[in-house]
C-alpha cells in the first residue's frame, strides 16, 4: 500500500517540474522584450542628446560634430543645408541588443534616428 501512495507522489513532482520548463522559457522571452524595450528607450535619448549637441556647439555650419556615443554602435550623421539658410543635421545608430537567452533567435539589432534643424 504504501509503494502506490509514493508513486503518485513522484507523478505529480514529475508532472510540476515539466510545467516548470515553459514556464521558465516564456519568462525568459518576456524578460528579454523588457529588455530591449529599455535598451531602445536609452538609445533614443542618447541619439537625441547627440542631435542636440551637435545642433547647438558645432563650430561652424555645415561642419559634422564628432559625439562619441559608443564604440559598439555604427553612427551615421548627415548635415543638410536648407535653401534659405540653416541646416538639417541627421543621426542614424546601430546597435545590438544583449540576449539573456537563445530563444529568441539570433542577435537582435536596433536602429535609432534623430533629427534636428538649426538655424
Amino acid at each position: 500500500m504504501r509503494s502506490s501512495n509514493n508513486r503518485n507522489l513522484e507523478r505529480g513532482s514529475v508532472e510540476s517540474a515539466l510545467s516548470l520548463i515553459p514556464t521558465t522559457a516564456f519568462f525568459l522571452l518576456i524578460i528579454q522584450l523588457m529588455l530591449s524595450g529599455s535598451w531602445q528607450l536609452l538609445d533614443k535619448i542618447d541619439i537625441s542628446n547627440a542631435v542636440n549637441r551637435s545642433a547647438l556647439f558645432s563650430k561652424e555650419p555645415g561642419e559634422p560634430t564628432l559625439y562619441a556615443l559608443d564604440s559598439k554602435r555604427g553612427i551615421v550623421q548627415k548635415v543638410l543645408a536648407l535653401p534659405g539658410g540653416g541646416e538639417i543635421i541627421t543621426y542614424s545608430s546601430t546597435l545590438d541588443i544583449p540576449l539573456i537567452t537563445s530563444l529568441s533567435g539570433q542577435a537582435i539589432k536596433m536602429k535609432s534616428e534623430g533629427i534636428a534643424i538649426r538655424e
